[in-house]
């Protein structure tokens, strides 16, 4: 089966656009909790569910909010049960990034060999889980079939509008608020409000492609780092996991000092990436989109 792009249509009932994207999502997300199937697809499954709340962020003006909040639990609730699994995946892929140029480390080379066992059981794990892995399937399938609830027709147009420009306030504000901060909250949460506004300038790229593809390419840049810093945080708490355990405590002091370190250096990519992509206020942003969007649609 083939998956169309997230995209907007031009000349497509937006309301139904909506649906129509949203139904992609949730049949890859559907086939990817089928028995059986890799676990390597539990990665791509949490990817959908991001890109399904993304879009219900989207036109959530245009949505009853029992609906937005029934909804979003709902795909929440699903990624949750994957957790551990992707997990252990960020923490094996994370760990090796910590060898950089100065050579291997001791102590990483032993905290690989540590994630990689516990991402097998993950893995086991998940693989086992027949029953859990029907639950969620049902989950989404109940999701599939309300669809038609999630934006009203008349107000469709003006909500992608408002959704977008919020989505743009938001992500400039969490800039703001982390850029020169040491809290990883924040960053994690400039993360988040980031992979947003990601999601919604694909939406958007059919509407003035030259400007959309060029922030959806800065924006993938600045979200590909500041996923690589929040993995460090899952990393560091696998560290403290098993610093408890015997004679794994001399490790924790070099690991977390090679950390840090990536941690700067990751930061400073992330604010150069940010250059140029919040500068302008939201609502001259707005007013840009929505001329364009007039264009397009007309």
């Amino acid at each position: 089966m083939k998956v169309m792009p997230y995209r907007l249509k031009r000349h497509e009932d937006l309301a139904k656009g909506i649906e129509r994207i949203a139904r992609e999502e949730l049949d890859v997300a559907i086939r990817g909790l089928r028995d059986g199937r890799p676990v390597s697809a539990v990665h791509d499954v949490r990817k959908r569910l991001k890109k399904l709340r993304a879009l219900l962020k989207l036109v959530r003006s245009a949505a009853d909010q029992g609906v937005y909040q029934r909804e979003n639990a709902t795909f929440r609730a699903i990624g949750r049960q994957l957790a551990s699994v992707r997990d252990s995946e960020v923490v094996v892929h994370a760990v090796s990034e910590l060898n950089g140029p100065g050579g291997v480390h001791v102590p990483v080379t032993q905290l690989l060999a540590a994630a990689r066992a516990r991402r097998r059981a993950a893995r086991d794990e998940l693989s086992d889980d027949a029953i859990g892995l029907r639950r969620l399937r049902e989950l989404a399938r109940g999701a599939r079939r309300r669809l038609r609830g999630w934006a009203r027709p008349i107000h469709a147009d003006e909500a992608v509008l408002l959704g977008l420009r919020r989505s743009y306030a938001r992500a400039r504000e969490a800039f703001a608020s982390a850029r020169q901060s040491q809290d990883a909250k924040r960053w994690h949460e400039w993360r988040k409000r980031a992979k947003d506004f990601d999601y919604h300038l694909r939406l958007f790229q059919r509407v003035w492609p030259l400007m959309f593809q060029s922030a959806h390419a800065a924006c993938q840049r600045l979200t590909d780092t500041l996923g690589a810093l929040q993995d460090l945080v899952v990393v560091e708490a696998f560290v403290h996991q098993l610093a408890t355990a015997r004679h794994a405590g001399v490790m924790r002091g070099p690991l977390m000092s090679i950390i840090e370190r990536r941690r700067r250096f990751l930061r400073t990519q992330a604010r150069e990436a940010a250059d140029g992509l919040f500068t302008q206020k939201p609502k001259a942003f707005a007013r840009h989109i929505q001329t364009a969007w007039k264009a397009w649609r007309d």
